[in-house]
C-alpha cells in the first residue's frame, strides 16, 4: 500500500485470547453473523472461549485487521497503553528537562504519566505539554503531583490521515511564508501553528510503538514494520519542512524595510515558489508512487538546489555586493539556506516514493488495483548533501 493509504477491510472476524488454550479445538467453530441496530454485523463469541478469559458483557476489545485478512480481536491492555512513567523533577532543574523527559515517555507509549515537581514548574510544563499532545487528560492534580491518563482506549491513529494533515499544515506554513518573502507582513503566529505539526507527528510516532507492542500477529491499521518506517520517515521530513518555514518567516522580519532590490526579491520568491511545487508533486506521489515521475522529482529538485547556489553567488559577487546594505546579508543567507533545506527534505519526501514504486513492482502478492505495498523509506541520503539536523 502507498504510504498514505490504510489497510483494507478485513473480511472474516476471528477472535483471539490473551492467554490461549493449552490445546487447540480439532475443528474450527463456525458462528452466524447477525445484523445488527446500526448496520454493522454481530457474531457471538463462543462459551468455551469466553470461559476464564475475563471476557464480560460490555467490556471494550480492540479489533485488528490482520495482514491475511482476518480480524484480530484482543484486549486493549495488550498494547501496552497502561504503562505508568513517573518524571521527578529537582526544584533547580530547569523546567524543560521535565518536559523533554514527558515527551520521550509519550512517544514510547506510556498510558499513564505521572509528573512530580514544584508548583512554578509544573506550571511551565504543563499545559505547554497537553497542548503539544493527544488523548491525555488530568486524572489528578495536587500542584506538586500531576497524573496524566491516555484515555484513546487503546485506539491507534489513522496513519494515513495523519500524514495528510501534515501535509496540509505544512504547506499552509510554506506558503504564508512565501507571501512574507513576496512583500506581505510576516505572520507571527506561524511558531505556534508549527506546534501543531508538531503534535500530529508525535501522535503518529506514538501510534508506531503502541501498534508494535501489540500481541502477536497484529500489524495494526497499516503499522507493519516497513510501512512504520515509512510513515514515521514522512513525518519527519514533514516535521523539517515545517521547521523551516517558521525560520524562513523569521529571516524575512528581519529583512530592514526597502532594503533588498527588488529583482533579488523576485529571484528569491521564484525560487521558494519552485520548492513549494515539488512539495506539491511529492505530496501526490506518495498518495501513487511511480518511479518515473519519482526520478524527475529528484533531477528537478537537485536543480532548484543548484539554482540556490547559483543566486547566493549572484549575490554575494563583486559586482552586486554593493547594491546590498549589510543589514540584509545575514537575512538572506538564512532564507537561502531554508529553501535549501526544504527543497532536500522534498527529495527525501521523493525518495520515499520511489522505494516504494519499486517495491511495489517486486512484491509477489496480488494485490487489487490501486493498492501498493508497504514502502520502505530511504535511510540513507542518496545524494552527497550533508548531515540533516533540526534548526
Amino acid at each position: 500500500m502507498s504510504v498514505l493509504e490504510g489497510a483494507p477491510e478485513a473480511p472474516a472476524p476471528r477472535a483471539l485470547s490473551r492467554n490461549p488454550p493449552a490445546a487447540p479445538p480439532a475443528h474450527p467453530t463456525v458462528r452466524r453473523l447477525r445484523r445488527g441496530t446500526k448496520g454493522e454485523l454481530l457474531v457471538a463469541l463462543p462459551r468455551g472461549f469466553t470461559a476464564g478469559r475475563e471476557v464480560r458483557p460490555g467490556e471494550s476489545l480492540l479489533l485488528t485487521p490482520l495482514a491475511d485478512g482476518r480480524l484480530l480481536v484482543s484486549r486493549p491492555d495488550l498494547r501496552g497503553a497502561k504503562v505508568r512513567f513517573d518524571v521527578r523533577l529537582a526544584p533547580t532543574e530547569p523546567p524543560e528537562h521535565g518536559f523533554r523527559r514527558l515527551v520521550a515517555a509519550y512517544l514510547s507509549g506510556a498510558g499513564e504519566l505521572v509528573l512530580r515537581a514544584e508548583p512554578g514548574q509544573v506550571r511551565q510544563i504543563l499545559p505547554e505539554f497537553l497542548r503539544r499532545t493527544s488523548h491525555l487528560e488530568v486524572l489528578r492534580a495536587s500542584g506538586r503531583e500531576e497524573v496524566l491518563k491516555d484515555v484513546s482506549e487503546g485506539h491507534l491513529p489513522d496513519f494515513p490521515s495523519l500524514l495528510r494533515r501534515m501535509f496540509q499544515l505544512v504547506l499552509e506554513l510554506q506558503r504564508a511564508a512565501g507571501e512574507a518573502l513576496a512583500g506581505g507582513i510576516p505572520d507571527l503566529s506561524l511558531a505556534r501553528r508549527d506546534d501543531d505539526v508538531d503534535r500530529l507527528a508525535w501522535l503518529l510516532q506514538r501510534g508506531l510503538v503502541q501498534g508494535s507492542k501489540g500481541p502477536p500477529g497484529a500489524d495494526g491499521p497499516g503499522a507493519d514494520a516497513s510501512s512504520g518506517l515509512s510513515y514515521l520517515a514522512t513525518a519527519r521530513a514533514l516535521e523539517r519542512v515545517a521547521d523551516h518555514a517558521v525560520l524562513l518567516s523569521e529571516a524575512v522580519s528581519r529583512l530592514p524595510p526597502g532594503g533588498l532590490p527588488a529583482r533579488f526579491r523576485s529571484s528569491l520568491v521564484g525560487l521558494h515558489q519552485q520548492t513549494l511545487s515539488a512539495l506539491g508533486e511529492a505530496q501526490r506521489l506518495l498518495e501513487d508512487p511511480d518511479p518515473d515521475r519519482a526520478n524527475r522529482l529528484i533531477d528537478a529538485i537537485e536543480g532548484i538546489r543548484v539554482g540556490r547556489h547559483a543566486l547566493l553567488d549572484r549575490l554575494l559577487g563583486h559586482r552586486e555586493i554593493g547594491h546590498i546594505p549589510g543589514s540584509c546579508l545575514v537575512p538572506l543567507a538564512l532564507i537561502l539556506e531554508s529553501i535549501d533545506r526544504t527543497a532536500a527534505y522534498g527529495t527525501d519526501l521523493a525518495e520515499i516514493a520511489l522505494d516504494a514504486s519499486v517495491e511495489k513492482a517486486l512484491s509477489p502478492r496480488s494485490l487489487p488495483d490501486g493498492w501498493a505495498p508497504p514502502e520502505h523509506p530511504s535511510t540513507t541520503p542518496r545524494n552527497t548533501r550533508e548531515k540533516k539536523e533540526k534548526s
